[in-house]
């Protein structure tokens, strides 16, 4: 998503913006497809009349396999926690990095700054303190 303006304005021709109309297009799809698929994952559970979709595949494939949805489910966020951070770092180091001392490199300093800012809000045991600013970052 955060590339999607980059990409948008590579095929600008002449100040006028054609690649919106693909972009916003492919954007609805893969939104379609996402709710789908949580719809899907929903359905599954009540179908299944489980609680969590590992006890449900416990319930249809079987038990012994049951680890590979809770595995999934936690390496998924893991890898996309890690491209935020791969994100944050460049986008800062590229903003910021006049700012950081010339002994360090910038990129490492600001991914390992969003580690420290981060991993805290990641530990907490509820994430109902974040609930004031996760409403203001969806209200844009």
């Amino acid at each position: 998503v955060l590339a999607l303006p980059a990409g948008v304005a590579a095929f600008a021709t002449q100040g006028q913006q054609v690649a919106i109309i693909p972009a916003s297009i492919l954007m609805i799809i893969l939104g379609a497809a996402s709710a789908y698929s949580f719809s899907l994952l929903g359905r599954l559970c009540g179908g299944a009349a489980t609680d969590s979709y590992r006890e449900a595949w416990a319930r249809i494939v079987g038990k012994d396999t049951a680890w590979i949805v809770t595995t999934c489910c936690t390496v998924t966020p893991l890898f996309a926690c890690l491209a935020y951070s791969i994100i944050l770092g460049d986008s800062f180091a590229a903003l910021f990095g006049h700012l950081v001392p010339a002994a360090l490199d910038p990129r490492r300093f600001f991914v390992a700054l969003c580690g420290i800012v981060l991993w805290p809000l990641c530990a907490l045991k509820s994430l109902k303190a974040l609930a004031p600013t996760s409403a203001l970052g969806t209200a844009g």
